[in-house]
């Protein structure tokens, strides 16, 4: 039965909107082409030098993200043989170790900062254009990375390089020029004036795609799609679809041509029917608010598009175009429950924050310190200690530990000496134990009381997904999650069972109260209780795991965090950017036929407009009753969003963290100006 509201505790919620939380926006999109028809990715690079690896098998699922360097950036990305390589403004050519997520080989362009980068797999050749003018090569072949030669020196920066048929290269630069290269001498095989001769200024060749019959299709700063004889370097057509420079430009075959540019338009192009040199605009889509930086095509057809205003944009071949917010895919929060304090992780720094009260007297929240630590790349994971008197973190290089000092306002901060391994996850155990799962998939120990630091073996697991920890409220156990999760004892120091394999990728796990039940969230958004000492799911999830309502499914936002409120032991938050389930494990979750009620109200609250803009960091009330159309079993929460954090600071006291878009939008540099109607 449904209790009224009189009847139920209601849990107060801490409304925080002070963390100033500013995404990166897309510099680089590119499709691996898929080793197996089941594991397809894709590579993003952002503006603050990340990368994010998403699993599109999955549902769009980011699996990991490799941190940048502090004042880097990527500018180029590309694929090859299940190996991804980077390079920026740093005039380094990385490859990445994607378990590991540390560079697995590094070579200097010795041409300055590199803007392109392409790949020839059938030579084994990675072409890069430099600051210097000049396209240099080197061979991948049989895992390595090696310097051939560099072509000759030309007027302006490469921008922009495709490959052709038969090894052909071409490049776009800085100073109105296509070239042709052969790249078995390095010389130039033939060039392409682009420049209107009405024009002083240079001409700024962004993109360059050759068709497979060898047509070379420009982008560039005048606003211009144009359409190349490779053999004879002559212009065959000029289509003017953009109000600004042509940043992108992706071909699916002969026939079709996308580009993109500063006016956040995509512009479809086909080319007339037997009309060989004739292009017209098919389709514009403009779901972009701001430049488009980058374009890719996948195998099967979907583009996707990113830029300035850091928002993807799925355009899949037979449905609905996918939006995904830049929002975390997991947790840069944490809380000191007995200290009422919740900690931030940004790439750089971590911010504490005291926790506001209400009753006759209201305190909002507070600041308590801004911990800025001398370090050279992104921070990846943060845990402090549920007294706050101890802050971890760690980046690519090395792990720091803080011993804190909290009286009043004021807090003292000094360093503790600590031999750990740069880690990808950690989390305090106590007070004053810390554990930590390296980036090779050790699991450390470190005992800060007498500075004792131990592994615990792991079963052999897939590494190139984003571990996931959780500890158990009794301290005795440990749950870690790859592809497979894993049962510790921390007390003996021993993995005493492993659950099995689930078929969909693990994206969030959470202990129950009782210390041996284990919840699992997974990449279609269904969620499982196992029982860890007898690996056998609950008779709950047995009955209820294929009743989950349809329209919960199939919305795209991952689950990223489990709560648990101890005072409704029996109650699972699934949080997600957009919103977050309650689901109660007493109860049995109506058949799925049932659901169409659901559904068309999911369709009306998306349409309803949000919530006021005031920041509330006092408490308020948690508004989780259900609706007359929703089952008391399984209710979903719209109220707050988009949500970056969302957890329990005590019983029936929830804290969100959240960042309107609208606020994040006010970050952005002024759009290219373009009429509305009516203004």
């Amino acid at each position: 039965p449904i209790l009224s509201r009189q009847a139920r505790a209601m849990p107060r919620v801490h409304r925080c909107r002070f963390v100033d939380y500013r995404p990166s926006a897309v510099h680089g999109i590119v499709f691996e082409h898929p080793l197996r028809p089941d594991n397809i990715r894709v590579a993003v690079s952002r503006s603050d030098a990340s990368i994010e690896l998403w699993n599109i098998s999955a549902g769009w699922l980011m699996e990991r993200n490799i941190p940048g360097a502090l004042e880097s950036s990527i500018e180029a990305l590309a694929w090859h043989d299940g190996r991804l390589y980077s390079a920026g403004l740093d005039s380094f050519i990385t490859e990445w170790d994607l378990n590991t997520l540390s560079p697995k080989a590094s070579v200097d362009s010795c041409g300055g900062p590199v803007w392109a980068l392409a790949v020839n797999s059938a030579l084994g050749i990675l072409a890069a254009g430099c600051e210097d003018g000049c396209v240099k090569l080197f061979s991948i072949a049989d895992g390595g990375l090696e310097y051939i030669r560099s072509c000759d020196k030309q007027e302006g920066r490469i921008l922009s390089l495709a490959w052709g048929r038969d090894g052909m290269l071409v490049s776009g630069n800085a100073a109105s020029t296509i070239r042709l290269w052969d790249v078995s001498t390095g010389r130039c095989r033939g060039h392409v004036a682009v420049q209107d001769e009405t024009k002083l200024e240079k001409t700024l060749v962004w993109s360059v795609q050759v068709l497979p019959d060898n047509t070379i299709v420009s982008g560039d700063s005048r606003g211009r799609t144009q359409f190349w004889n490779a053999a004879f370097g002559t212009l065959r057509c000029a289509v003017r679809a953009h109000e600004g420079d042509v940043l992108a430009i992706v071909s699916r075959d002969d026939e079709h041509v996308y580009a993109a540019g500063i006016d956040g338009r995509l512009v479809l192009l086909r080319r007339v029917p037997g009309a060989t040199y004739r292009w017209v605009v098919e389709a514009v889509k403009r779901h972009h608010t701001h430049d488009i930086r980058a374009i890719a095509i996948g195998a099967e057809g979907s583009i996707v598009t990113g830029g300035v205003d850091t928002t993807l944009i799925v355009y899949p071949p037979s449905s609905h175009v996918v939006k995904i917010p830049p929002f975390h895919r997991r947790h840069h929060a944490a809380l000191a429950r007995d200290a009422r304090v919740l900690l931030y992780q940004f790439t750089d720094h971590l911010q504490l924050w005291r926790l506001g009260t209400a009753g006759e007297t209201t305190t909002p929240a507070q600041q308590l310190l801004r911990l800025k630590p001398s370090i050279a790349h992104h921070i990846t994971c943060s845990a402090i200690s549920s007294d706050a008197s101890l802050v971890a973190l760690s980046t690519a290089q090395e792990v720091r530990i803080f011993q804190l000092a909290i009286e009043g306002d004021r807090v003292q901060v000094s360093k503790v000496p600590s031999e750990l391994a740069a880690c990808h996850a950690m989390q305090f155990v106590g007070l004053r134990m810390l554990v930590a799962l390296s980036a090779d998939g050790r699991l450390q120990i470190l005992q800060l009381d007498d500075d004792d630091l131990s592994e615990i073996p792991l079963p052999e697991s897939d590494t190139s997904r984003a571990p996931l920890l959780d500890v158990a409220p009794d301290g005795k156990h440990l749950a870690v999650a790859f592809d497979r999760v894993h049962i510790v004892d921390l007390t003996a120091g021993t993995v005493v069972g492993t659950i099995a394999r689930p078929k969909r990728p693990v994206t969030a796990i959470k202990w129950l109260a009782n210390s041996h039940d284990l919840a699992m969230a997974t990449s279609d958004k269904k969620i499982a209780v196992v029982n860890t000492r007898t690996l056998a799911r609950t008779a709950w999830t047995e009955e209820n795991f294929k009743r989950f309502p349809i329209s919960w499914i199939f919305s795209r936002d991952p689950i990223l965090h489990l709560a648990i409120d101890t005072a409704r032991p029996n109650t699972i938050f699934a949080v997600t950017p957009s919103n977050f389930a309650v689901i109660r494990i007493d109860t049995a979750l109506p058949e799925p036929a049932k659901d169409k009620a659901a559904k068309d109200k999911a369709k009306r609250d998306k349409r309803k407009k949000g919530d006021t803009e005031d920041d509330a960091s006092a408490p308020g009330k948690l508004d989780d009753e259900p609706e007359k159309d929703e089952s008391p079993a399984f209710r979903v929460v719209r109220k707050y969003k988009p949500l970056l954090f969302f957890d329990f600071a005590a019983p029936h006291e929830a804290v969100v963290v959240e960042r309107p878009w609208l606020q994040i939008m006010a970050s952005f540099p002024a759009p290219v100006y373009r009429t509305r109607y009516g203004m």
